[in-house]
């Protein structure tokens, strides 16, 4: 499972820019501040398959 969230994470992270370009054309969130939430949001996802090893 830890194998699985982790990938999640790393895919997050490798598209983090579309993403976030994404969010700010659903939300108008400044392309920084939808950034920084992709980044935060990985780093749940990266804490659970911690816990999960």
């Amino acid at each position: 499972r830890s194998a699985l969230l982790m990938a999640w994470r790393d895919l997050l992270m490798e598209n983090q820019q579309d993403l976030a370009i994404i969010m700010t054309a659903e939300q108008g969130k400044p392309l920084s501040e939808a950034e920084g939430e992709i980044a935060y949001a990985a780093s749940f996802i990266e804490w659970f398959a911690e816990e999960g090893k």
